[in-house]
């Protein structure tokens, strides 16, 4: 890369760096330093109907992932400068070709090109939440339907129904009325409610 690319590189990397800070100190300004009482002046929440504080709830939450986003971003930045002060900046992170020049432009914080970036994504989606891969038997990793004689997560759904669900007939398939949502054929269950079927 020519030494007047990566002085055009560089300095929008400093804008863009610039730029996300002022965003930050911006959110943290508008009361996300601020504890929830003390943003919304109430002592508690516990008198408090949660559509009550839905809305500052709702901003706490949005302002927090921009926050969040924010520092992830900046820390990009600061990884791209770091390569551009080492002299890989501008070269793939993992197979080492030249990254393409639009997509500099485009992402100058990027340090892989655009085909290893679709590899790593694709890595990253399995279609399953991220929290499960942190939650462990017995809680966790198995099917709701599964043929197993101990407590499985068709009795943990059964236990949980009996406190009552905002199921009705319609989400029930083959269902009419309340009546046909009740399966008694397993043994011990003298009421549960019918799973979806595969």
């Amino acid at each position: 890369m020519h030494r007047d690319q990566l002085l055009h590189f560089r300095s929008k990397l400093l804008g863009l760096r610039s730029r996300t800070e002022r965003q930050i100190r911006s959110i943290n300004e508008s009361g996300l330093d601020w504890s929830a009482r003390d943003s919304i002046k109430e002592l508690s929440f516990v008198d408090n109907h949660p559509a009550d504080v839905a809305s500052e709830t709702f901003e706490r939450g949005k302002d927090l992932g921009l926050k969040i986003n924010s520092k992830f971003m900046l820390d990009e930045i600061d990884q791209a400068l770091a390569a551009m002060d080492d002299g890989r900046y501008g070269q793939c992170a993992k197979c080492g070709r030249a990254i393409e020049m639009q997509r500099l432009e485009a992402v100058p914080w990027t340090l892989y090109c655009s085909e290893c970036r679709q590899r790593l994504d694709a890595g990253l989606h399995t279609g399953r939440p991220i929290e499960e891969q942190v939650i462990r038997m017995p809680f966790g990793n198995y099917d709701l339907v599964k043929d197993y004689t101990g407590y499985d997560g068709q009795d943990s759904w059964q236990d949980a129904a009996r406190g009552g669900t905002s199921m009705t007939p319609q989400d029930v398939p083959g269902a009419i009325d309340y009546e046909d949502m009740v399966d008694e054929d397993e043994p011990g269950q003298s009421r549960r409610t019918r799973s979806v079927p595969e």
